[in-house]
């Protein structure tokens, strides 16, 4: 092998692991958002309120109350802040450690 080949080698490799951790970060950021989710339509659910009721409330249209219920893509946390002011909840975000977080489980 050559230079130009072991360059490229290194960059290749160097691409997947990128891939790899962004694929990780996106699956966890997934699930964490899940969670909050289904903790918000519990809310909604437990206080009779509809999708549309929610859309009303935030000023968002009811399909897409129906998608940040549905958890296929990540809502932005204006929208989700929105979404929880509706039913009478808040968000609160904290950073902990990797294994304090582990320790959760």
């Amino acid at each position: 092998m050559n230079y130009y080949q072991d360059v490229q080698d290194a960059n290749e490799s160097r691409k997947k692991r990128i891939i790899s951790y962004c694929e990780h970060i996106d699956a966890i950021t997934k699930n964490q958002m899940s969670v909050l989710v289904h903790k918000l339509v519990e809310r909604r659910k437990s206080l009779d309120m509809s999708q549309q009721d929610v859309a009303e409330a935030t000023g968002m249209a009811a399909p897409n109350i129906a998608r940040i219920e549905s958890c296929k893509r990540i809502p932005t946390m204006q929208v989700l802040a929105k979404y929880a002011d509706a039913v009478g909840m808040k968000i609160e975000i904290d950073v902990v450690s990797i294994s304090q977080e582990d320790n959760k489980g």
